[in-house]
């Protein structure tokens, strides 16, 4: 059960939800059989909703998505640019995006190493680059690794625009 609730999307819950889910309650504790029935229903369907209605990937280039990381999509394909993020903003905000694995995680300094590994805990990345030079296709994106000053960026495009 832990398992099956930490994967619903409850943070996606609005007050509408919220209201419908305590009105259930109140029929489930005060209403007959025929009625308890229906509140279970509409309650258990109004905590599923977030996870099946509208969970297509969103699309994002060069999307700021907080302060200190931006992203890009294509299709299935998600590529992050990490910098100065703070994992407790960077973390919610990618849910938002409906990022749930991320194909190419750009670490864009070496200190970003300990938000990378706190976030790659709750979303899984296949590739970690921080050396320029590097260039690696994910999905649709075509990814290289440019030096800039200080800091690394991730140069990205589409595979299909060479």
């Amino acid at each position: 059960m832990a398992r099956i609730s930490a994967r619903l999307p409850l943070g996606e819950l609005r007050m509408p939800h919220v209201a419908l889910i305590t009105a259930s309650a109140c029929l489930l504790a005060v209403a007959r059989h025929r009625v308890r029935a229906v509140a279970a229903v509409a309650m258990v369907a109004t905590l599923a909703a977030p996870a099946f209605l509208d969970r297509a990937p969103r699309q994002a280039w060069a999307a700021p998505v907080v302060r200190g990381a931006r992203l890009w999509q294509a299709g299935a394909a998600s590529v992050v640019e990490l910098d100065r993020a703070s994992p407790a903003a960077l973390l919610p905000a990618l849910r938002r995006w409906r990022v749930r694995r991320i194909d190419v995680l750009v670490l864009a300094r070496r200190s970003a190493a300990g938000v990378a590994a706190t976030l790659t805990r709750r979303v899984p990345a296949r590739l970690v680059l921080a050396d320029a030079g590097t260039e690696v296709d994910a999905g649709g994106l075509r990814v290289r690794v440019e030096r800039q000053a200080t800091r690394l960026v991730a140069v990205v495009r589409l595979r299909s625009s060479e």
